[in-house]
């Protein structure tokens, strides 16, 4: 359509919804396939068929398994994490469950003690909240930026002085985030104040300088200043913290939201609200549904192989977050690869609008058991609900598998990089030394070549004036003979 369907869309937001749709193709089973892993089991050295029967019935048996299994049974309740699933996966080529897992350090951790169904799958409003932040233009379709808007986010709302051996858009060549990544490398132990203090005397340090800090710096810096900071994490909190892993929830994406609001007015990059880019989206409605909603239980839990499989997490990443197509030429590599390496639509109509949204309530208890059986849970289903309360977390082997020799690695790669950084930094003052002797030979080049033309063009028009003269003395001495 050349023209947006909804006046409340203007004309700009809408060409910048229609183009984003353009420049990524549908989903198809085989792109899907391609992001959240093979069907089939993988085999190979240190990982036979016996450890792939034993991944297999360990899943069998697994609380993951009966969270994946209610999907496709809760009705109108389904419709927010299968919106989540199509924009994740046509922009972002990203799985939920694999991008917001422990393979990117992020845990959804609900507010309140609610059934292990909600930390799998997510409560209906954070669904929502998930799905209108990362189609927003400002990520540009690069998951990395939104998980480290998130990773601030909670960091900071969860008082954690914890380090956790991460930096913040390394891509971005702001002054502010290169300076706190830097520190941040630095630091071996916890750390000495919390992310948003430190970034805040980095950004200080730019200004000072007579620098300017990026956007995303501008972004972080509202979130921390928007954020109520916890000084209590609840127990499901603490220990995802001890394991490595940062906890969020609803409150750190409604800050994101309203950060990206707030700068929206004044900030071109950001350019529009969330709300606004999630209606010019929802009101495309260009992307397929079919396929989520035949297969979408299968694919949920095909992701956990990506996610659950020994030598997946950081240190061997596998399967996990792969982009489509051919991956080895893949735009964006897996987030924990990188952080290896580097150390450094359906419309409103559509929507049940009598589903409950808060985090307070489970997205399963909306619909009782088939057979409209409401009978009370039994005791052993009360202990697998409260199992978040006293959270049965992965043990570190389990979540960071080879974790010590990662860090080990990583602290090695920090040392390599301060060395770079150093001989990068005694090499540009040189370097724009012999830029500025080559501009000054250039313009000196330049002057004698005009200088040599003008001379030139003196001595052509004065051989002219000469031509000229011997010419007329020719011709009064032809008249004098005549």
């Amino acid at each position: 359509m050349d023209t947006p369907p909804r006046a409340d869309v203007s004309e700009e937001l809408w060409a910048l919804v229609c183009s984003t749709y353009e420049e990524n193709e549908k989903m198809t089973l085989d792109t899907i396939e391609g992001i959240i892993g093979d069907a089939e089991g993988v085999v190979r050295r240190r990982w036979d068929q016996q450890s792939e029967d034993e991944m297999e019935a360990k899943w069998q048996t697994s609380l993951r398994k009966k969270s994946s299994d209610v999907i496709g049974t809760r009705g109108n309740n389904d419709f927010h994490y299968r919106d989540l699933w199509r924009f994740c996966l046509r922009f972002l080529h990203q799985a939920p469950p694999i991008m917001l897992s422990p393979l990117n350090r992020l845990q959804f951790v609900p507010k309140r003690n609610l059934p292990i169904t909600t930390s799998h799958l997510f409560t209906l409003g954070a669904c929502l909240s998930l799905t209108q932040l990362i189609i927003h233009p400002i990520w540009e379709q690069n998951y990395r930026r939104f998980i480290d808007t998130l990773h601030y986010a909670a960091t900071y709302r969860v008082g954690a002085f914890r380090n956790f051996d991460w930096t913040f858009f390394d891509e971005d060549a702001c002054p502010a985030l290169q300076i706190l990544n830097h520190n941040l490398m630095e630091v071996e132990g916890p750390l000495p104040d919390t992310v948003h203090k430190l970034h805040v005397d980095a950004r200080n340090v730019v200004v000072a300088r007579g620098e300017t800090p990026g956007v995303f710096s501008d972004l972080l810096c509202r979130i921390g200043e928007l954020a109520t900071v916890n000084e209590s994490p609840s127990a499901g909190e603490q220990a995802q913290l001890e394991n490595g892993i940062v906890p969020f929830n609803g409150s750190d994406l409604e800050v994101i939201k309203k950060a990206i609001d707030s700068l929206a007015a004044t900030e071109p990059t950001i350019g529009y609200p969330v709300q606004a880019v999630y209606d010019a989206f929802k009101a495309a409605k260009n992307t397929a549904d079919v396929l989520l909603k035949e297969r979408l239980r299968e694919f949920d839990a095909q992701t956990q192989g990506a996610v659950g499989q020994p030598g997946s997490s950081v240190s061997n990443p596998g399967r996990a977050a792969r982009r489509p197509q051919n991956h080895q030429g893949s735009r964006y590599a897996p987030y924990s690869l990188i952080r290896r390496r580097q150390p450094s639509r359906s419309g409103p109509s559509d929507v049940d609008r009598s589903v409950v949204t808060d985090e307070s309530v489970s997205a399963h208890d909306d619909f009782p058991p088939t057979g409209g059986d409401a009978t009370p849970r039994s005791q052993g289903e009360h202990a697998e609900l409260d199992s978040f309360a006293r959270p049965q977390v992965r043990t570190p082997v389990e979540v960071m598998s080879s974790h010590e020799s990662v860090m080990a690695e990583m602290k090695q790669l920090r040392q390599e990089n301060a060395h770079l950084r150093q001989r990068v930094g005694q090499e540009i003052p040189a370097l724009h030394r012999e830029i500025k002797d080559m501009k000054t030979e250039q313009v000196r080049l330049i002057d004698d070549l005009k200088a040599r033309l003008e001379t030139r063009e003196t001595e052509a028009r004065q051989f002219s004036e000469r031509l000229a003269e011997l010419e007329s003395e020719r011709s009064e001495a032809d008249s004098r003979l005549e």
